[in-house]
């Protein structure tokens, strides 16, 4: 007979798993960066050196993008573990074998996030080539 999945082990190393990446991409300075970006990208006159509007609306786009997967991966976690309370207080397997599924897609976008992160650079817009 397999093991028992256990859930709460698992929503917790995705947890710790998630808050080590966002400390790492250090989520407070993307919004500052996007803040600011989003002032440059505003001004008139940023197409007068297309060179550089290109790159900094690039950069905006692609930090947005950036902190938008932190938030939905947040989101994902707190879901998965409100669909684990809710399969167990009903004794709801299909919820459970949902949410046991849910834990390891989160985890493979986890891995691959950490992959990205640690390959780009702190400040390089463009993705690294391996």
């Amino acid at each position: 007979m397999m093991a028992e999945f256990d859930y709460s082990q698992a929503i917790s190393e995705v947890r710790s798993q998630y808050d080590s990446i966002a400390l790492a991409l250090d989520e407070d300075r993307l919004k500052s960066q996007i803040r600011d970006l989003g002032v440059e990208a505003s001004q008139p006159g940023l197409w007068d050196d297309p060179e550089n509007a290109q790159k900094v609306t690039g950069l905006l786009a692609a930090t947005q993008t950036q902190v938008r997967h932190l938030d939905s991966l947040r989101q994902r976690i707190d879901d998965v573990q409100v669909l684990v309370e809710l399969g167990r207080e009903e004794s709801d397997s299909d919820a459970l074998s949902e949410a046991q599924t849910e834990i390891t897609g989160i985890h493979g976008d986890l891995e691959d996030l950490e992959i990205q992160t640690l390959l780009d650079g702190e400040y390089d817009a463009r993705s690294a080539v391996v």
